[in-house]
This record gives C-alpha cells, sequence and structure tokens, in this order.
C-alpha cells in the first residue's frame, strides 16, 4: 500500500484528529484515508526488483486443464529466469520452506503439470507467458495436489561477451543478481467435491507508534483456503463502521488448520482503542464475488 504520507507529513492532521467526539474523528479520517491511500497490487512490490507476476496462484478445478503465466521484466536490464517445480510448506507464522522430501501424494502433482517454456529470457520491459496443462493420471484419487512454480534468477554469462566487455559484465553481474528476486507462486491441482471455509479468533492488538494486531486464521474443509481480511472500527453503541485494516489473498494451506496473520492499522497518531470494537469480515478471495466467509466481533475493555 502506497500513501501520500509516504511524501507528505500528516502528523499534525492526525494528531488534531486524536481529540475531540469518537465519531467525528472517525468520519474525518475516512475522508482522509480516502484522499491519502491508494491500494496497490501486490505486483506492484515485485515490479520493483525487477518483475511481475500475473496471477498471483494458478487453480485448476472442474473443467479448468489449462492456464498462463504472464511475466513481465520491469526493470532497465535484461533478465534470465529457470522455471521449475519445487514444494514448499506454510508454518502457522505463514512462513514459507522448501521441502526436499515432499509425501508421495505430492510429489505425484509433478507428473499432473506440464508447462513450457522451462526457462525465459527477457529484454527490459519486454514479457513472455508461461502455459501449463494439467491431467489426472489414472489411480489418483479426489483430493487438492499443490505444488509451486518458481522463476529462479539466472545471472548473465560472461562467456557471452568478448574479453574488452569482461570487467563491464562482472560489475552488472553482480548487480542483476542483487536486482533480481526470485518469484514462488503457487499452483492447486483440485479433483472431487472440495469446499473450505475460515473463521477468525483469538485476535491480539499492538499499540504504539505503529498499531497492528494478530489475528488467527482458522481454515475449515478439505482444501486450501485464501481469504481477504478487512477490520473495521466503531463505538460500543456500534453505527459507522470505519475500515482501518485490510489484507488481501491470506492463504492457509491444506492440510494446515491454523495460521496467524499480521495486520497493520490505519488509525490517527495516538489513538485509543479502550472501549471499542474491531469487527473481522474474512470474505473470498479465489470468488469473484468475494462472498463472506465469516465475521467476528473483538471488543476492547475501557
Amino acid at each position: 500500500m502506497i500513501t501520500l504520507a509516504n511524501k507528505f507529513s500528516l502528523r499534525p492532521l492526525l494528531v488534531y484528529l486524536g481529540r475531540g467526539d469518537f465519531r467525528l474523528r472517525l468520519l474525518v479520517f475516512i475522508i482522509l484515508m480516502a484522499i491519502s491511500t491508494v491500494g496497490m497490487p501486490e505486483l506492484v512490490k515485485a515490479a520493483k526488483h525487477g518483475v511481475m507476476v500475473s496471477p498471483q496462484r494458478v487453480i485448476f478445478e472442474g473443467r479448468n486443464r489449462s492456464a498462463q503465466i504472464r511475466v513481465v521484466n520491469s526493470s532497465d536490464q535484461p533478465c534470465k529466469f529457470r522455471v521449475e517445480l519445487v514444494h514448499i510448506a506454510m508454518d502457522a507464522t505463514g512462513r514459507m520452506r522448501e521441502i526436499k522430501e515432499p509425501l508421495a501424494a505430492q510429489k505425484n502433482v509433478e507428473k499432473m503439470l506440464r508447462f513450457s517454456p522451462r526457462q525465459i529470457s527477457l529484454k527490459p520491459k519486454e514479457a513472455q507467458t508461461i502455459r501449463l496443462m494439467a491431467r489426472r493420471p489414472a489411480g489418483v484419487v479426489d483430493g487438492e495436489y499443490r505444488v509451486h512454480l518458481s522463476l529462479v534468477p539466472v545471472p548473465p554469462d560472461p562467456s557471452s561477451s568478448d574479453a574488452l566487455e569482461a570487467e563491464q559484465v562482472e560489475k552488472k553481474t553482480s548487480v542483476n543478481i542483487d536486482m533480481m528476486i526470485g518469484v514462488t507462486l503457487p499452483v492447486f491441482i483440485r479433483f472431487g467435491d472440495l469446499a473450505a471455509g475460515v473463521t477468525a479468533s483469538n485476535l491480539v492488538l499492538h499499540e504504539g507508534e505503529n498499531p497492528f494486531v494478530n489475528l488467527d486464521l482458522n481454515r475449515t474443509g478439505n482444501c486450501s483456503v485464501a481469504t481477504d481480511i478487512e477490520l473495521y472500527l466503531s463505538s460500543p453503541a456500534g453505527g459507522d463502521e470505519t475500515r482501518v485494516g485490510r489484507v488481501s489473498g491470506a492463504a492457509v494451506y491444506y492440510p494446515a488448520l491454523l495460521r496467524t496473520v499480521k495486520i497493520p492499522l490505519s488509525v490517527p497518531a495516538g489513538f485509543r482503542f479502550a472501549g471499542k470494537r474491531l469487527k473481522a469480515v474474512l470474505k473470498d478471495h479465489e470468488d469473484t464475488n468475494h462472498p463472506v466467509f465469516s465475521s467476528k466481533i473483538f471488543a476492547f475493555r475501557e
């Protein structure tokens, strides 16, 4: 998320909003957020490192057995990536780690997925498409199978330049390695009647200069789930609600049942949460209509 606060100081106004009637502060603050906050896709973050990838996840289910991934070199330097499959597990904090010895059921997913090309070279501002196809081999039981498609940066080859340019190539190589960040995105292959849901619990508030909450996501069902989390602040009497936090596409990968998510809060400086209520609304990230999975209200004591 990029805000005008990154360029202009809003602190005097925010301090002013920290005083006075609660409902008036919320009204003025929501107007402030509307004009000063611009929500940006996660792709923008990747662009800073030289590559944009879309979509951020691929799901094969029903009759959908083909997909495309668009890779864009947003930098001013040529780059090269090796495309490969890796197995990754998520822990309760959302951290990812590569699994060297995956379970047999997950390892079989490599036989279900075909993709091309295996390596891509992109000039500055150039784009290329990776094509994927999924199939169901005989004997595969219903369920969700997950693997991750990884774009691994390949440094420039000094041997491709003549001797006069060798030193320059060596210097550029170190720069390009720092600039290029590998990209990994999940690929789900689902067979059968699968469904998942998610609920919120155990909200922990951390106040201070940059307030945030930790919120537990509890997955239900027989497949992975991705949810958009929205946090709304209100007074004990209810009434108007102001959205003060949002996270897009927080995932809990099957078979994990729990994940804790950190959500920054956009509130005026010095804001007091005592006596207020925070409602967490969890929406389906994968459904274009974004129906609500569940919601829950957390109250803060006076």
